[in-house]
C-alpha cells in the first residue's frame, strides 16, 4: 500500500507540475479553483479478490478551505471510511451498496445484501436502519477517485454541478487513465450517466469489467435508482459495456 500511494503521488506530483498548482494549498495558479483530494484507497484494497475501483464526479466542497490546503489520503479514507454505515452519506452509502453486491459471493455477504435487495428505500435509509446488521469492512476492499479533480475556492455547498468541468481537459484525462491503470482494478465503475467517455472506454474496455451508471445520490425523475434493486438492476442491464 505504502508503495501504491507513492507511486499515485508521482503522478499527482507531474499533475500538479503540469497545472500549475500549488503544492501546499492545491490552488490553481491564476483561478479561483482548488485541487479537492487525494484518493481514497481501502486498506484492503491490494489484497481483495476482487479489486473494485469507483470513479465518482467531483468532492462538491473544499473540506479544508480553513487551512488553505486540500485532503490528504489519510483524510480522504476517514471522510469515506470512518463513519458508521448508519451515518453514510448517500453518495458513499450507495458505493458501499454497489460494493457490497459485487463482492456478495466472494465473502459470504449474501444475506447482507438480501438485506438491502428486499428493502423498498433508499441505500441511506437502509444502512441507517440496517447498518449493525451489515458487515463494516466492505469499503475496504474497494478504491474512489473523481473525475473532475478541482473544487471551487471555498465552496461549502455540495450540491450543483459548478466544478463539473475540466480546465485541461487533456491533462485531466490522461491522469485519470493513469491512475486507473495504477490501480489497476478488476471492476471499473463510472458512476455517472454523464461520465459516459468514448475515449476513456476505448482505452480501458478490453481490461477490466466496465459499468456505467447512475450516481448514488441522483435525484429528479431517476431519485428511484437509489433504491439498491433498482439501482443494481440498471448497472447490469443497461450499464455494462461489453
Amino acid at each position: 500500500m505504502i508503495e501504491l500511494k507513492k507511486e499515485l503521488e508521482v503522478l499527482y506530483d507531474v499533475f500538479f507540475e503540469e497545472m500549475h498548482i500549488d503544492k501546499a494549498s492545491g490552488l490553481l495558479e491564476g483561478k479561483n479553483k482548488r485541487f479537492a483530494t487525494m484518493p481514497y484507497i481501502g486498506s484492503n484494497y491490494l489484497n481483495a479478490k476482487k479489486k473494485i475501483l469507483f470513479v465518482g464526479l467531483d468532492i462538491g466542497q473544499d473540506e479544508f478551505y480553513e487551512e488553505n490546503r486540500f485532503q490528504t489520503f489519510d483524510e480522504r479514507n476517514n471522510s469515506v471510511n470512518g463513519p458508521k454505515l448508519s451515518e453514510k452519506n448517500p453518495h458513499i452509502a450507495g458505493t458501499y451498496g454497489t460494493a457490497l453486491y459485487f463482492l456478495k459471493d466472494i465473502y459470504n455477504w449474501s444475506e447482507s445484501w438480501d438485506i438491502l435487495y428486499s428493502q423498498n428505500q433508499f441505500f441511506k435509509q437502509v444502512l441507517e436502519v440496517y447498518g449493525n446488521l451489515l458487515p463494516n469492512e466492505v469499503l475496504s476492499y474497494v478504491s474512489l477517485i473523481n473525475y473532475y479533480k478541482f473544487v471551487t475556492k471555498d465552496r461549502y455547498n455540495r450540491a450543483g454541478a459548478m466544478d463539473r468541468v475540466f480546465l485541461n481537459q487533456t491533462v485531466e484525462l490522461d491522469l485519470l487513465v493513469k491512475e486507473i491503470n495504477l490501480l489497476n482494478p478488476d471492476i471499473l465503475i463510472f458512476q455517472s450517466l454523464t461520465l459516459r467517455n468514448d475515449f476513456l472506454i476505448k482505452q480501458l474496455k478490453d481490461k477490466m469489467e466496465l459499468y456505467i451508471g447512475f450516481h448514488p445520490s441522483c435525484f429528479g425523475r431517476y431519485i428511484y435508482k437509489r433504491i439498491p434493486s433498482e439501482y443494481i438492476k440498471h448497472l447490469l442491464e443497461e450499464g455494462k459495456i461489453n
